[in-house]
């Protein structure tokens, strides 16, 4: 069974590593949301979903999601799910958007309502989760210059 929710994001930029020791099924739910997402795959079993397309994960497959496209992740009891996702506000991400870099069309480099996926090495998985990290601690605490940290780790 399956649900679709629309979900507004509440802060400009969220970054999250999730680890679950999954002894059932959850509920697949294919949701949507006013952001881009970056979604980097650790280990499990899991299959992810982009509006009518899936790919079975493998570790290092980052997928990168546009604003209001349906996606859901369903990953299978057998192994730890482990996954970092990192949603950026569609508003926010325009602070950063020049005629000679435009950091959202990495997001759109693919057909509509298509997989929009990277696999990395194990070395690059490794830098990215890296980053996450510091990314994640760095959102958590009001330290001074965090202001300008979180827009480079970003």
């Amino acid at each position: 069974m399956s649900e679709t929710i629309f979900s507004v994001l509440d802060k400009n930029i969220m970054c999250v590593r999730k680890k679950d020791a999954l002894n059932r099924y959850p509920k697949v739910t294919y949701h949507n949301h006013d952001g881009y997402e970056i979604y980097l795959f650790i280990n499990g079993d899991t299959d992810y979903y982009v509006e009518n397309n899936v790919r079975t994960l493998v570790p290092g497959d980052v997928i990168l999601t546009a604003p209001y496209t349906f996606h859901a992740a369903d990953s299978r009891p057998s192994k730890n799910y482990d996954r970092i996702i990192i949603n950026i506000k569609e508003n926010y991400i325009k602070n950063f958007i020049a005629p000679s870099c435009n950091l959202t069309d990495c997001f759109y480099r693919r057909p509509a309502n298509q997989l929009n996926l990277v696999t990395m090495t194990r070395e690059e998985m490794v830098h990215l989760a890296s980053l996450a990290s510091e990314l994640e601690n760095a959102l958590e605490q009001d330290a001074f210059g965090n202001l300008l940290l979180v827009p480079a780790l970003l």
